[in-house]
């Protein structure tokens, strides 16, 4: 069995044998959080603190796999979110609001919003970053959930519309509020969804 060696200025090695590294010990690349190693007999981690990017011209995998979406909760009163974190399921879980802020829209980014507990001060809000020339564009159903479960359906204009705000009564918020922003451009979010209101439902779009 050989040893592994790192040494100054050398940039090749030559593996005679196989090497065994031993239990479950990390091989860290540049820092702690990037690393390979095998936290139990039969499995191997292959762990990045930001991005893995796998490139080959064909990559070939044999048995199940296993790929769970990003959760991003217990979130502060304001929260930027990142491109880095697009799929994400996003959760409005506190009572007193959060804002979002979304990322410059690059086509291909999106967030899924789901309100986990009704709004009951402030807002659930999702913002643009640049509200001078990214805008949303779509529509979204709000029911009517403490009457007679009526439909309204609003639009976003794509011009004006920067913000999504749900009070947790007449413009959404309530439990069970869901909805998801697509960029298509450099300056558009696409949204389409379902909210829960009370009282007399009205839109939740809004300028800057």
């Amino acid at each position: 069995m050989g040893r592994l060696r790192w040494m100054q200025n050398v940039r090749t090695s030559d593996f005679k044998e196989g090497e065994l590294l031993q239990s479950d010990k990390y091989f860290y690349i540049r820092d702690a959080g990037i690393y390979i190693r095998s936290s139990a007999d039969g499995t191997l981690d292959i762990v990045s603190d930001t991005t893995l990017n796998l490139t080959a011209p064909s990559i070939v995998t044999t048995g199940a796999i296993t790929n769970k979406r990003p959760v991003i909760s217990g979130s502060g009163a304001t929260v930027d979110l990142t491109a880095a974190q697009t799929g994400s399921l996003v959760l409005f879980d506190k009572a007193d609001g959060i804002v979002f802020t979304l990322p410059t829209p690059v086509a291909g980014l999106w967030y899924d919003f789901f309100t986990t507990t009704t709004i009951t001060s402030n807002a659930a809000e999702v913002i643009t970053k640049t509200v001078a020339s990214e805008f949303i564009l779509g529509s979204l159903i709000n029911i009517d959930t403490d009457t007679s479960n009526a439909v309204a359906a609003w639009t976003g204009n794509g011009t004006t519309h920067v913000k999504i705000s749900s009070n947790g009564s007449t413009t959404g918020g309530v439990a069970g509020s869901m909805y998801r922003l697509t960029a298509v451009s450099t300056t558009q979010w696409m949204v389409q969804g379902t909210l829960f209101g009370t009282g007399e439902v009205a839109t939740p779009f809004a300028n800057a």
